[in-house]
């Protein structure tokens, strides 16, 4: 069932309206104080912040949900100015302060160069599209 954002679901979990949720990271500070028992994440490594907690495809779901995030510019866009714009963003991306907020979100760093981002965005575009399709929410 929808909610309408993370304090709309934790309220009616905390209140005993509904047994467990699907929740984004709102969770973690509960989870640390003992309010909420996390049983699973969707990203494909285990959370540093949570070493015990086993991944959806640990427990044989097969559902991974990382969040790489990428630059992206119009095609034709000056070679120099990508390799420029990569390299400053791999480096922005392994500061230590980002690294934190990473951990604080439960979020590996995923860095991916451009060819690989290609493929992992298309291909998570083809399996959204096929499970939107399966479940009715768009076109065939």
């Amino acid at each position: 069932m929808p909610y309408r954002g993370t304090s709309d679901t934790l309220r009616t979990l905390l209140g005993g309206e509904i047994d467990f949720a699907s929740e984004a990271s709102g969770w973690a500070p509960m989870v640390e104080a003992g309010q909420l028992r996390l049983l699973a994440i969707y990203t494909s490594t285990r959370a540093k912040r949570f070493p015990k907690v086993p991944t959806l495809k640990e427990k044989d779901l097969d559902i991974v949900a990382d969040s790489p995030g990428g630059l992206i510019g119009p095609r034709g866009m000056d070679p120099g100015v990508v390799r420029v714009l990569a390299k400053a963003f791999t480096a922005a991306a392994q500061d230590p302060a980002h690294l934190q907020f990473l951990e604080r979100v439960n979020q590996p760093l995923i860095l991916l160069d451009r060819s690989d981002y290609r493929r992992a965005m298309r291909q998570t575009m083809g399996e959204e599209r096929a499970l939107l399709r399966r479940l009715n929410l768009a076109p065939a």
